[in-house]
């Protein structure tokens, strides 16, 4: 052939909006409708997953809501969830079936002698506080970091981690946002 060549002087004709030159590895050309991928899912190692529009980077696999105001929870004897809208990570599991939970709060005692306990878990279940015993009295309130290694989880399952706290008092306070500090809870990817 000479000159410029058309897809009509390949195939024979020119095919419809939007479809695509196909072969069936035989050497046979056909029009054929584009396949449209939905998925909306995608993994490249452990590193990066993109879930509908969010790309998930650097192993963080989640990352909780961030306030810009502030707030208190009043602990008690009995271990509850620290707030389940700031203290929330949901994530995708990563293909080694483990991840690094962190959170951060504000302790105030209000009082001598006060111990905090927290655990990292899914909501309504139950397991031995992971951080135990964080004394302070109340000239010494501080941000506390807590962490949880969380493993056996199916890779690519979705998950839901939550903080809960108590202390060894009737009354004991966790404050976050403003003066205090940025409530946040992350998820990290682990080998």
């Amino acid at each position: 052939m000479a000159g410029s060549v058309s897809p009509t002087d390949i195939v024979g004709s020119s095919g419809s909006n939007g479809q695509v030159l196909t072969t069936n590895g035989t050497s046979s050309l056909s029009w054929s409708n584009k396949t449209v991928d939905t998925n909306t899912t995608y993994t490249a190692g452990d590193a990066l997953k993109l879930s509908g529009t969010q790309f998930n980077a650097n192993g963080i696999v989640g990352v909780s809501t961030i306030t810009t105001g502030s707030a208190t929870k009043t602990l008690t004897t009995t271990m509850s969830a620290v707030n389940s809208t700031y203290y929330k990570v949901s994530f995708g599991a990563p293909k080694s079936g483990k991840v690094f939970i962190q959170a951060q709060v504000h302790q105030d005692s209000i009082s001598s002698s006060r111990y905090f306990y927290y655990d990292i878990r899914t909501s309504g279940t139950s397991s031995t506080p992971v951080t135990a015993r964080h004394k302070i009295d109340e000239t010494d309130d501080v941000n506390q970091t807590v962490g949880k290694l969380i493993s056996g989880l199916t890779s690519g399952a979705s998950y839901t981690y939550y903080l809960y706290a108590r202390c060894n008092a009737t009354t004991c306070y966790l404050r976050y946002g403003g003066t205090y500090g940025a409530p946040y809870m992350v998820a990290w990817a682990c080998p």
